[in-house]
């Protein structure tokens, strides 16, 4: 009976230590991307030029909240630009010394990644909960008006049944 007992505590300490060493891993994650971004020099003209490309978008993508086939447009647009990256970070490692100071490209990616495609990511997700809202407001409408709709032809019914109905008394 205690080798019974002894299998479910193993599996639990097993499991404990598995999720200290996770949480370990994520304090460090979170030391090498702090790291990261202290490691690069945000002055630069260029790093200035594509945070303001992304503060110019996400303000895009409030002005069109309410349009909502520019807002659908818009999307993709945001995901095209996003599917370039890998295009970009080859034109990154090739032309680095032409507008940057350290060469930040890598075959990895994760300066353009972090840098480039995350906030055009967030910002097509914030677009896509304007489109999804947009779209429930839409049926919400919709079957507000059919329900108005079937309540309107049934007391236009009920009108015809009491009038008939008098009509044979």
């Amino acid at each position: 009976m205690s080798g019974q007992t002894a299998d479910p505590l193993a599996n639990i300490l097993t499991s404990i230590r598995y999720e200290l060493k996770n949480a370990d891993m994520l304090g460090s994650y979170a030391e090498r991307t702090i790291d990261f971004f202290n490691a690069v020099d945000w002055t630069q003209p260029w790093l200035i030029s594509v945070m303001a490309f992304h503060i110019v978008c996400f303000l895009v993508t409030l002005g069109l909240r309410n349009k909502h086939d520019a807002l659908s447009v818009y999307f993709f647009v945001l995901l095209g630009l996003a599917a370039l990256t890998q295009p970009l970070n080859h034109l990154g490692i090739k032309h680095w010394k032409s507008f940057a100071n350290e060469p930040y490209f890598d075959a990895s990616g994760i300066f353009i990644v972090s840098v480039y495609s995350f906030p055009l990511i967030f910002n097509g997700f914030v677009t896509l909960i304007f489109i999804l809202k947009a779209t429930i407001s839409a049926l919400i409408n919709t079957k507000r008006a059919q329900l108005k709709q079937k309540i309107k032809s049934s007391k236009q019914q009920q009108k015809r049944q009491k009038t008939e109905s008098k009509k044979i008394k």
